[in-house]
């Protein structure tokens, strides 16, 4: 099983080709989207709109960008 959750501004929806891919060799894909990456959420009737800490800038340099991954093992 495998639980995607892309986060940073980018949506599900731009994954459905490599979640298809995965899917098509054995592995269930569950997608999320993070509450204030997603464009609108609505939890119990409260609107919430994304945030800029939840989203990579469009202008981004690569330093900026290093900022927000982190690797580790797992």
């Amino acid at each position: 099983m495998l639980i995607f959750e892309p986060g940073l501004g980018r949506l599900i929806p731009n994954y459905t080709t490599l979640a298809e891919d995965l899917a098509s060799r054995g592995y269930v894909v569950v997608g999320l989207n993070p509450t204030y990456s997603a464009s609108i959420t609505v939890l119990s009737g409260h609107v919430i709109a994304s945030s800029a800490l939840g989203n990579i800038p469009d202008n981004a340099t690569s330093g900026q960008l290093q900022g927000f991954v982190q690797f580790r093992k797992v």
